[in-house]
């Protein structure tokens, strides 16, 4: 509903702002007595839904994403009556395979495109008059305007490695007009110009680079046309840089990892009790020069609610689909701060090179023994409570085994702070009540982060949703 009634609201402020799209569907019909000669690209825009507003690109907004390229791509087709271009079903043909993480193809599009001169509040102040459905052309006045577009986008949302590979190839390059691209650079965001096309031609078909930190890239690109002007635009996308230290993709400073609880729980309108699970990732201390996966001072984080496990430990968790910048936010994501000069940092890796062990805790879906399913990111806060009870437990026990007397500290935000609560105060009780060792938590500081503690009354149509 939620979507239909957004969906619902774009339509109706576009067919405000151009009567024309509140017409008809079958804008060519309604052009029957003007001439035209004058759209020389083949595109009439208002043919289609601008979802794109390409009116605007360049001016308004100007960094595109693999989405937008792929929107503006089908629109400009369909505006040309399928005469330009292609479909973006068929662009997605093209790709390089997902599956290599660390190669990315650049898509351009170098077009002009008409739009009707027509003012709907001042007719004469246009080319065109509207009719009984019917345009008109003004004596003396175009009726048509011609603007041009450059869009230049990464042709996928993510990419995972070290090195990576941009590949700029002739047959993502759609050019369409008088406005030729003769020069063109890119900084791919390592702060290099390289030079793309010289002449008119291709001079790199890929560019090989490497980012020192994973995190949101702008690339720009510089267009010399052969008029002789320029434009700068810009395209987006996440890289996830795995550590220099990787060996054959392995990073012995990450471990991963399922922990199931050694404490069943029954939830309420369940028949038989469930021994829950976890997953966890230890991103080891890096600190003077650090090579080895040693427990020497961690740091808890627990995800809190989070239904259907739709947020990952890092970007490069998302598989199907693939991590997506504009909607999907990882932990690590969530974890990102800006410093004092405005400059985007890393918490995890700052913790980490003070010397911190950074353990990430995250609730996911999964089949208890029993074969029920169970949605840990929407899961009863006790049986999650257990499962950090064993967390803490195996992580003490490696710090005890080490000789290392350093005690845990656990943060969590909204249901994860109830959760660490919740195991905390369980380990509490059982050392009171049996004076066992094991139900020591040896935890120093416990951070609770927009937890409801008093409760939270959540309207059931929300629930529901």
């Amino acid at each position: 509903m939620k979507k239909l009634l957004t969906v619902s609201v774009v339509i109706f402020i576009l067919t405000i702002f151009n009567p024309v799209l509140s017409q008809t569907s079958d804008l060519d019909a309604m052009l029957t007595n003007v001439n035209q000669s004058s759209v020389t690209s083949g595109i009439i825009y208002e043919r289609v839904m601008p979802f794109a507003n390409l009116y605007n690109y360049n001016q308004v907004f100007d960094t595109a994403t693999l989405g937008y390229f792929e929107q503006a791509l089908s629109e400009l087709y369909r505006a040309s009556n399928q005469q330009k271009f292609m479909p973006h079903t068929s662009l997605r043909l093209l790709y390089t395979d997902i599956n290599q993480n660390s190669v990315v193809d650049i898509g351009i599009i170098n077009t002009q495109f008409s739009i009707l001169n027509y003012n709907a509040n001042n007719p004469s102040a246009g080319g065109l008059t509207l009719s009984n459905n019917q345009f008109y052309s003004i004596a003396g006045q175009p009726p048509f305007l011609q603007l041009h577009t450059l869009i230049i986008a990464p042709l996928k949302n993510g990419i995972t490695g070290q090195n990576f590979t941009f590949n700029f190839r002739n047959d993502l390059f759609f050019s369409n007009g008088t406005q030729t691209i003769t020069n063109l650079t890119a900084d791919l965001g390592d702060g290099i110009q390289h030079s793309i096309i010289a002449n008119g031609n291709f001079i790199a078909n890929s560019v090989n680079i490497s980012y020192t930190q994973t995190g949101y890239k702008v690339l720009s690109f510089t267009a010399t046309y052969n008029d002789g002007s320029t434009h700068t635009t810009y395209g987006g996308l996440y890289a996830k840089v795995i550590s220099t230290i990787s060996v054959n993709g392995f990073d012995p400073l990450i471990e991963d990892g399922t922990l199931t609880a050694n404490i069943a729980f029954q939830g309420y309108t369940e028949t038989t009790p469930v021994y829950g699970q976890l997953q966890y990732r230890i991103f080891y201390h890096k600190n003077g020069g650090n090579t080895s996966p040693n427990l020497v001072k961690p740091i808890i984080i627990s995800d809190g609610f989070d239904p259907g496990d739709i947020r990952k430990i890092q970007a490069s968790d998302y598989v199907n689909p693939p991590y997506d910048p504009t909607k999907d936010h990882s932990i690590e994501d969530m974890m990102k701060y800006k410093d004092c000069n405005g400059i985007e940092a890393l918490l995890i890796e700052d913790l980490r090179q003070k010397g911190y062990d950074i353990v990430i805790v995250n609730y996911p879906t999964y089949t208890a023994g029993n074969g029920q399913k169970i949605d840990g990111g929407a899961d009863y806060i006790e049986r999650n409570a257990m499962n950090m009870v064993a967390l803490i437990q195996m992580l003490n026990g490696r710090l005890q085994s080490a000789g290392i007397n350093e005690q845990l500290a656990i943060a969590g935000p909204s249901m994860g702070g109830q959760i660490a609560r919740y195991a905390l105060a369980y380990m509490e009780k059982k050392y009171a009540e049996t004076n066992n060792a094991q139900w020591l938590h040896h935890t120093r500081l416990w951070i609770s982060i927009d937890s409801p503690h008093l409760g939270a009354n959540i309207p059931h149509g929300a629930q529901s949703l």
